[in-house]
């Protein structure tokens, strides 16, 4: 029988990747091409999540630590079309083992973000000039390209408070 639309959440007791294992024995590969193939023949996707990677925790301390991420969230392509806007939530260790999840399916349409647009008459402006210097002097860690981001964030941010305080119209689409 062939199913048209399924989701399968939860604690598979397979670790796909080798990011998602840390301590005790290496990582399977073998093991990880299994249900990597599995994914692959039922044509599922991941849904991702936010939140902690890990989910499973042998709860020992130091070296002996072992913590994997054993749940995955796999959806066929038509469950993802019924529920686009589907979010999974790996939660707080709460003492269960593993952690657990939420599963939103809030099926509401979230209103269109306005893009920003940098205007250039403001590198005239002292208050302006600033800003930026500020935000690009900002010590930050992270990859490169979060770095980047996280100055260009906070300088959007400043901008777009500033001269909404002095009802400046700003260039949006």
């Amino acid at each position: 029988m062939l199913v048209d639309s399924c989701l399968l959440v939860g604690d598979f007791n397979y670790v796909l990747w080798s990011w998602e294992k840390e301590g005790g024995n290496t990582f399977n590969s073998n093991q990880a091409l299994n249900f990597q193939n599995f994914i692959s023949i039922c044509s599922l996707m991941d849904l991702g999540f936010s939140g902690d990677i890990f989910t499973w925790n042998n709860r020992r301390s130091g070296a002996h630590n072992i913590r994997e991420g054993l749940d995955h969230q796999l959806a066929s392509y038509s469950w993802v079309t019924l529920y686009p806007n589907a979010q999974v939530f790996h939660l707080d260790d709460l003492g269960s083992d593993p952690h657990p999840l939420l599963l939103n399916l809030d099926t509401s349409t979230p209103k269109a973000k306005r893009f920003f647009r940098f205007d250039a008459r403001w590198i005239s402006e002292s208050e302006a000039n600033s800003i930026i210097s500020d935000a690009w002097n900002c010590e930050s860690s992270g990859s490169t390209l979060f770095r980047v981001f996280s100055k260009l964030k906070a300088c959007r941010h400043t901008l777009v408070a500033l001269y909404k305080r002095r009802n400046t119209i700003l260039s949006f689409i």
